[in-house]
């Protein structure tokens, strides 16, 4: 016996995956601060820089 999903969920199950990936670059993209600042709140220069670099 083997149950089937319909094809309704799996549309749900894209947009949602699709709204969240969004909501994801939206969120890194509004991040707007300098390595400075990030450093100043005790994060490495490295992991600053990274942060710095995803954000734009």
């Amino acid at each position: 016996m083997s149950a089937t999903v319909p094809t309704s969920f799996w549309v749900l199950v894209g947009l949602f995956l699709i709204w969240n990936l969004l909501g994801v670059f939206h969120y890194l993209t509004s991040v707007n601060a300098t390595v400075e600042s990030l450093v100043a709140q005790g994060m490495t220069i490295k992991q600053a820089e990274i942060l710095g670099w995803v954000s734009g």
